[in-house]
Parts: structure tokens; sequence; C-alpha cells
């Protein structure tokens, strides 16, 4: 099959019963993007990235898992996996019908181990380990999967700021090392400033219409836009060293 070349949705509305989430959302995530998805609680920020993970028209499973990487907001690890086997687990989506891991399976495993690195870690329990370390781990097996689109569901909410900036580096970094087209869902203003190249600054839906602004921080970001969204008085300065909005 064919790689989709963006993931897009035009015009897309969903709704809870008669409760309407989404409303005429035009959205693209192409090859390159980095881009972080702000807005209050109950926006539809969660709705939007898993209307994204579907927008491929791939229904084979392993197919889309391929393609697409889908990082929920919460996951509790059920099983005593070890840091090596929950990543290795990322290449399921590259077995047969058997579901066997290849040499190469191992290969990429051992490979993404290395450049996360989490070789200290790898022999031990994800029952052991910190949440931030598992939350490296989660990114690293999405890295294992190959695919070319990274969706990530507020991947910093269990991490302080220390942690959350170097989650947020790392990820960059990654990212543009392997070449794939990612977003963000990340309630930090200031984090989403300092790291993307592209902001969705959404607004909850009110009756048919809703707020969604697309560009640069710097065009987004404004006290006049983060005011009306957020539905209170935000007051945005300039970074002193790196010019980037900050409130």
């Amino acid at each position: 099959m064919n790689k989709p070349e963006k993931l897009q949705l035009a015009d897309f509305n969903f709704s809870y019963g008669d409760h309407k989430v989404l409303s005429d959302i035009s959205f693209s995530l192409e090859p390159g993007d980095f881009v972080c998805l702000c807005g209050p609680n109950g926006a539809g920020k969660s709705t939007l990235l898993s209307a994204l993970s579907e927008s491929s028209g791939i229904k084979n499973s392993k197919e889309r898992a391929a393609k697409i990487s889908f990082l929920s907001q919460n996951e509790t690890a059920l099983w005593d996996y070890s840091v090596f086997d929950t990543v290795l687990s990322g290449r399921f989506c590259h077995t047969g019908l058997l579901g066997n891991f290849s040499k190469e399976d191992y290969r990429v495993t051992k490979e993404i181990i290395q450049e996360f690195g989490l070789e200290e870690l790898s022999e031990k329990s994800v029952h052991e380990i910190s949440g931030g370390e598992f939350q490296k781990v989660r990114l690293a097996r999405s890295f294992a999967q190959g695919s070319d689109f990274l969706l990530l569901d507020e991947p910093l909410s269990s991490l302080d700021f220390i942690a959350s900036g170097k989650f947020m580096k790392l990820l960059k970094e990654k990212c543009r090392e392997y070449k794939k087209a990612v977003v963000v869902s990340i309630h930090d203003i200031n984090m989403a400033a300092r790291f993307a190249d592209k902001v969705v600054l959404l607004g909850k839906c009110t009756g048919t219409s809703q707020i969604c602004l697309q560009g640069t921080a710097g065009e987004i970001f404004t006290s006049e836009n983060l005011s009306l969204v957020y539905g209170t008085e935000v007051k945005v300065y300039k970074h002193p060293e790196l010019g980037i909005p900050q409130i």
C-alpha cells in the first residue's frame, strides 16, 4: 500500500449525541510538520487527534499502525514487561500472521533503545521505572513502529517542567532525524511556543461555531486570541532571548 502523503480533515464535524465537539474543522499534517495543538479542556483536542489517526482511510489495523502512531493520553502498564520488550512491541505491526518478531525487529529495537538513551533501563520492568522514564519508553516504542505520522495526546501531563522540556527537545530532535510528521497536544503555551513550527489553537465549540486558529506561535499566541479562547484575560510578552511569545 502506498504511504499517505499527508493526513487531512476537511470541514470535519463530530458530536457526542446532541453535544457537538468539533465543527467545520479543516487541518492537514504533512511530512516534516511539527505541530503543537493547544486549547482549553473540552475544546476537542483529543477528538481531533483521534480523527486524524483514522483519516488515512487504511482499515487494516497493522497497516495503519505502520503509517500512523497514536500515543494516547493515559496508559497503564498492565503487564510486567521489560523496557526492551515494551519498545519491541511497537514492531508488532511489521510481523507476519503468527506475530513472530524477526531479526530486523530486534535490530531496530536495539537501535531505538540506544538512540533514546534507554540502555541502562533496557532489562528493567516498566513497573520499576519513573513516570517520566515510562513516557520516554512509550515514545521510543512509537518510533520503533517506523510510522510516518506521530500523534501524541498530552504526553507532558505527568511531567514536571524540567522533564517536559527534555521530552519535547528529544521529541523534536528525533522527529527531525527520522523525518516524521508530528502533532502533539499540549497545555503549556510557553512550551508550545518554544518548540512548535506551527500551532493550532482550538476553542470550545459553541453551537455551530468553533475557533480554530492555525499559524506560527508569533501569529497565533496573542493576548487577543488567547483571551478569547480561554475566556479570561491573558497577557503575552516576548521572551527576551528567544523572541517567542510567553504568557
